[in-house]
């Protein structure tokens, strides 16, 4: 980390400050590279790169890593319905993705732990530039309460412990 002129260190996280306090809150990173609180890096435009085109009825992909959890949370666009007409679920999605990272030999931490359904990622919402590159700041902002809430239903296991249970759901004979 440099110092900036001021003497503050640069550090590549993006913060705000509460007027109302003067309190200085996190609110994301400048790189999509990230350091979890387990001390394991993952980039999540990798994370990205690695599922969208293995997980058919998942559209669009915009990871979220939470760092004192050690956790990753896949926001995603869904299909209408699956190729054989089924309806897509969040955990059907879910399903998909741990699938699709146990093929690529994806470290446990870097699999999603949780899905969020949202609507598509597009200019109009802020979502999206007009090139259709993901603004990753602005979705999670958006969807913050849905992304608690998936962590809070993750919370007392850790990724690798959800993948496995994922993984042992859909590969079990019963």
């Amino acid at each position: 980390a440099a110092l900036t002129p001021n003497g503050l260190y640069r550090t590549g996280d993006l913060g705000e400050v509460d007027t109302a306090t003067g309190a200085l809150r996190i609110v994301g990173r400048l790189s999509s590279k990230i350091k979890l609180s387990n001390g394991k890096f993952v980039c999540l435009d990798s994370i990205e790169a690695a599922l969208l085109g293995r997980c058919p009825s998942i559209t669009a992909i915009c990871c979220h890593g939470d760092v004192p959890r050690s956790a990753v949370v896949a926001i995603v666009t869904l299909a209408p319905t699956a190729d054989d007409g089924a309806r897509i679920t969040r955990d059907s999605a879910l399903l998909e993705i741990v699938t699709a990272a146990a093929t690529q030999n994806m470290p446990p931490h870097e699999v999603p732990c949780g899905v969020v359904v949202a609507r598509e990622f597009d200019v109009d919402s802020g979502h999206a530039t007009a090139s259709q590159k993901l603004c990753r700041s602005q979705i999670v902002a958006d969807y913050s309460y849905d992304i608690e809430r998936c962590l809070r239903v993750a919370r007392g296991q850790s990724p690798a412990d959800a993948v496995d249970r994922v993984l042992e759901l859909a590969f079990s004979d019963g």
